[in-house]
């Protein structure tokens, strides 16, 4: 999702509503915990290299290299 994107869809929302993500990710879920409520901390952009590893799973390196973009983070915390 890109920034306009974002603003274009909580624009429709009431401003003084509380904001919190929300993921059903395997890789979080347990089977008693099947989803996660997580809390927005803090919005930057930062320098990254988005790929995939050999098993096809997201990588991430926050790094300064010709091969890396600008892209916006939001940080976020399962303690609310």
């Amino acid at each position: 999702m890109k920034v306009c994107e974002l603003i274009t869809q909580l624009e429709k929302l009431d401003p003084n509503l509380e904001v919190y993500c929300y993921t059903e990710d395997e890789r979080f879920a347990t089977e008693d915990r099947p989803f996660w409520i997580l809390d927005l901390q803090h919005v930057q952009t930062v320098n990254a290299e988005i790929s995939r590893d050999a098993h096809h799973l997201p990588v991430t390196k926050f790094e300064n290299s010709p091969s890396a973009r600008t892209i916006v983070t939001i940080d976020v915390s399962s303690d609310f």
